[in-house]
């Protein structure tokens, strides 16, 4: 805190100071005259005038020099600035306000947003600017722009700038924007000032240095309460991923509660023709997952909306998913035995559709939903990596087939421990490791038998070290793996270890061809749909065919806008990359006046929790916080003095008024006390 002076030249006045002073020490007092008629009744006078008179002079004096003090300092017209390193009203100051346009600021607090609040308080700074003052406006954005290129006089284009502002569905970079300002004023000559006004939400502000940069005063000034009630939907996703038409899906809908109170809602599904409700109960910030079973009995591509109840942040009560239902599960097999019983087995699934990846392309076999093999080609191993690596299911489905080296090298074992295969006539026992795997759900009721009645000869003996418990669905009664589901390098990786030859063999029980449709539908992986689902402020990415590479792709959204978009060069060929995404909805790619593809952009979930910052939090890095737009003009400009000395100044002739009338009433009662006596 700090004192500046704008008539120092006027120091000389405070010695008016002294006048009631040297009034006080010199002047003579005239004692009252009192009639008496004998010496008790002057005593008696003498005590009283002197009790009163002691500690009224003393008043009076003090009242004196408080008022001419008072006028003294009004000439000099005295500013108080509440931090000393902020004071600089005598230096041109260069400003720049970053104002975040997030979705959160969207929020809204009685009757405006957060960011028409943060609008006003940033437009009330620059009106306080002076002539000769410069500034700029940066908008917080996932990729931050300044109204100017740099610093400029203009404040009314600033403030328009601010009335036309809107908030986004995406998360700001706020390291960027900062950044941006910093070097805006970098280079600034006379006072350097940063100026943040935000709701400072928790989850986008954690971990951001809010230091100030060297040479430049940072100030904070939070907008909103810091506690503000809401809730969303955080995700939306269908089980399986990628069904098949006419298989059972769920589509699985999360809720969450941001709030420090219970609230009910009700989630409304729109897939297609299918319309459902569900209503939910809410504990404070609990999690819950509404499921609504679906089936879609014809294959193509379903937009899936999910939405809530609307309430004072509307920006995340809707949320999309695109779902592509398969005519059927694409299902490549090598096999050195025709017709084997694999194949068989596969034929008799009317949702599988068998084909034999043929050559060595290896396009082939990735674009398969599972790969089976039961026998061993050279380099298979690697078109299964491939397999693997695009997020395909690998059946290894003779495992006495194959090379261990190789084996070992597919499940990314490294140990002394060795599998062998195993020629013996002696039968095993199963039993089932993970009853409560999907898999083995088909079986519960008993209809389609127990696969862990089985007695085997089994095909390979592999250490119980190679694999996690959880990844073992069945065994052999000496622990040794019988059944493996495992997930390799993003893929899932099937080893199958049961003997089907031979009249006791596997494939001659009830439970073979069940158990292996079951393995192939819930080792399914989510289907990967690059570009396809991205949150707000993100880029939507198309990597372009090479029959679309010859045609001209533009993007759209919802109501037909283009969007702008570049060509890249990618591993594939062609990609098409588009500007950051501002709001959600379904955009198409579109070629001739024909949908190419579609993708789905989302509300980013971190912008959901409205929490905000401690503001001890900004106070420990170093930033001054100030709560209203007027305060910055106070910090910097400081706050004129002058209008509380002359209230100060009346207040001490009002004081002196009294004292005196306290005097003359005391004289008239002593007076009149004498003329009693007398």
């Amino acid at each position: 805190m700090s004192i500046q002076f704008a008539n120092s030249i006027l120091w000389p006045l405070l010695g008016i100071i002294a006048v009631p002073v040297l009034i006080h020490l010199f002047a003579r007092p005239r004692p009252p005259v009192f009639k008496f008629s004998s010496n008790d009744l002057l005593h008696r006078i003498i005590r009283a005038d002197s009790r009163m008179k002691k500690p009224k002079d003393l008043l009076l004096l003090i009242a004196r020099a408080c008022l001419f003090a008072a006028l003294a300092l009004v000439f000099l017209q005295p500013r108080l600035f509440l931090r000393r390193e902020l004071a600089g009203a005598a230096q041109t100051r260069n400003v720049v306000i970053l104002v975040d346009n997030s979705a959160s600021m969207g929020y809204i607090e009685g009757v405006q947003t957060r960011l028409a609040m943060a609008c006003a308080h940033a437009s009330r700074i620059l009106a306080d600017l002076r002539p000769g003052d410069r500034a700029n406006v940066v908008l917080m954005l996932a990729e931050p722009k300044g109204v100017f290129p740099g610093l400029g006089p203009n404040v009314s284009r600033l403030q328009a700038a601010l009335r036309q502002a809107r908030t986004t569905s995406e998360a700001a970079d706020i390291a960027g924007a900062i950044a941006l300002a910093a070097d805006t004023l970098r280079d600034a000559e006379g006072e350097r000032d940063m100026v943040i006004v935000s709701d400072f939400q928790a989850s986008a502000w954690e971990g951001i240095d809010l230091a100030p940069p060297d040479g430049i005063s940072m100030l904070l000034l939070p907008v909103g309460a810091e506690e503000a009630s809401n809730q969303a939907l955080t995700s939306v996703r269908a089980v399986p991923a990628a069904p098949i038409a006419g298989e059972d899906t769920v589509i699985v809908c999360e809720l969450r509660n941001f709030s420090d109170r219970p609230r009910a809602a009700t989630v409304y599904l729109e897939a297609g023709e299918l319309r459902q409700h569900r209503a939910q109960q809410l504990a404070p910030w609990q999690t819950a997952q509404v499921a609504f079973p679906c089936t879609f009995t014809e294959p193509g591509e379903v937009l899936v909306r999910c939405s809530t109840d609307e309430d004072e942040f509307g920006s995340d009560n809707a949320r999309l998913l695109l779902l592509d239902v398969k005519p059927h599960l694409a299902v490549g097999m090598r096999t050195s035995q025709s017709p084997g019983p694999w194949e068989k087995a596969l034929r008799s699934l009317s949702w599988v559709r068998l084909t034999d990846p043929s050559g060595t392309d290896d396009a082939q076999w990735v674009e398969q939903d599972a790969v089976i093999t039961t026998g061993w080609m050279p380099d298979e191993d690697r078109r299964f990596a491939a397999c693997l690596d695009a997020g395909r299911t690998v059946v290894l489905a003779s495992a006495g087939a194959l090379r261990m080296p190789t084996l070992q090298r597919m499940l990314g074992i490294e140990s002394d421990e060795r599998a062998y295969q195993e020629v013996s006539t002696q039968r095993h026992g199963l039993r089932i490791s993970q009853p409560d795997d999907p898999v083995f759900a088909v079986f519960a009721d008993g209809e389609y038998g127990r696969p862990d009645a089985a007695r085997l000869t089994r095909q390979l003996r592999m250490p119980q070290t190679w694999f996690a418990p959880e990844e073992v669905l069945m065994a052999y009664e000496d622990g040794s793996p019988a059944l493996v589901r495992t997930r390799r390098r993003g893929g899932v990786l099937v080893l199958w270890n049961l003997t089907l030859a031979g009249e006791n063999g596997f494939a001659s029980r009830p439970e073979f061809v069940p158990l292996i449709g079951e393995l192939l539908l819930t080792s399914r992986t989510p289907t990967r749909m690059p570009g396809r689902a991205i949150a707000t402020g993100r880029r939507l990415v198309l990597d372009a065919s090479a029959e679309l590479a010859t045609e001209e792709l533009t993007l759209t959204d919802e109501r037909g806008n283009a969007v702008p978009v570049h060509e890249g060069a990618s591993d594939a060929g062609l990609r098409i990359v588009s500007d950051p995404i501002p709001s959600t909805g379904v955009y198409a790619w579109q070629s001739g006046g024909k949908t190419k593809a579609r993708a789905v952009v989302n509300f980013p979930i971190v912008e959901s929790d409205l929490r905000t910052l401690p503001r001890e939090a900004s106070r420990a890095d170093g930033a001054v916080v100030v709560s209203a737009g007027a305060d910055m003009a106070d910090l910097r400009d400081g706050v004129d003095v002058w209008p509380h000395l002359l209230v100060l100044a009346g207040l001490c002739v009002l004081f002196e008024i009294g004292l005196l009338l306290w005097d003359a009433a005391g004289n008239l009662r002593l007076n009149a006390e004498g003329a009693t006596a007398s």
